[in-house]
């Protein structure tokens, strides 16, 4: 082999090749050393790569997970059902109670809880960031 294989070598790290070029590879890696230490970069950084995506992976369910078992949130629907109740039946010793109004009322109330829910997640977010008194 009289030239480099570089745009091979990802290949060989990888397993991809057949037989015949992985032996010419392996022959050439004998003799150069170049393309030995472009080799053991390349597995290097494959390393850190597959390390990388499994913190990644593990980080990000762990942090679905908090969310979801986040007490701030339930607490949020259960007041908004325990207002649209009390809403309701306020309306409903007043007057007749329809289900126009039920709806309405449910949806205003949803809304109304949503905002304050991403209001308290972007305190509680800018709470915790660790650059916040860094000037620019």
């Amino acid at each position: 082999m009289t030239e480099h294989p570089r745009e091979r070598l990802m290949a060989y790290a990888d397993g991809e090749l057949d037989g015949e070029a992985a032996a010419e590879i392996q022959q050439h890696l004998k003799t150069c050393t170049e393309c030995g230490r472009e080799l053991s970069i390349v597995r290097e950084l494959k390393g850190a790569m597959k390390d990388m995506q499994s913190s990644q992976t593990r980080d990000l369910w762990s942090a679905v997970n908090r969310r979801l078992t986040t007490p701030a949130g339930w607490l949020f629907v259960l007041s908004g059902a325990l207002v649209w109740i009390a809403l309701a039946a306020v309306r409903w010793f007043r007057s007749e109670l329809t289900i126009e109004w039920l709806a309405t009322t449910a949806l205003v109330t949803g809304l109304v809880l949503l905002l304050v829910a991403i209001g308290h997640e972007q305190y509680r977010s800018w709470k915790s960031e660790r650059y916040k008194d860094v000037q620019r």
